[in-house]
């Protein structure tokens, strides 16, 4: 794995207002983010969040940073965080996929490669942009 990729885990769960007994409807929050050196702070990921100017309202479980409204937010935060943190990609899982990685990988190596054919990536759209410039610039 190089360092310049990350990989988040999200999940998808109706969370109840435990005050009103309410559903606040089928939502995406991200359980974990990280690369093959660190776990990505938590503080990091409510930073982008709060950035995008995304409802703020405090999630009962502590660990999720959320919600996302649908997939396409989930994301547009994830082509901001990559941005922030100067990532080439970010690979996205929910836990059952996650999971099945784990299950089918006999060892460490297998995992690393497993992850890194997942279909769910999202490219650095800056660092994109760039490296085509100077392609051009050289050809």
């Amino acid at each position: 794995m190089k360092d310049q990729e990350l990989f988040l885990l999200y999940t998808y769960y109706n969370p109840t207002d435990f005050k009103t007994e309410r559903s606040s409807g089928n939502q995406y929050y991200i359980q974990k983010c990280f690369s093959n050196k660190q776990i990505i702070d938590k503080e990091v990921l409510t930073e982008v969040y709060k950035d995008m100017l995304l409802d703020t309202s405090p999630v009962e479980e502590e660990e999720l940073v959320g919600p996302f409204a649908d997939k396409n937010e989930l994301n547009r935060f994830c082509q901001e965080l990559v941005q922030k943190l100067k990532g080439e990609r970010i690979y996205l899982f929910s836990p059952n996929e996650f999971n099945m990685i784990i299950e089918k990988s006999p060892n460490l190596k297998n995992i690393e490669e497993n992850m890194l054919a997942s279909k769910d990536i999202i490219e650095n759209e800056k660092k994109k942009e760039r490296s085509s410039f100077i392609n051009r610039f050289f050809n």
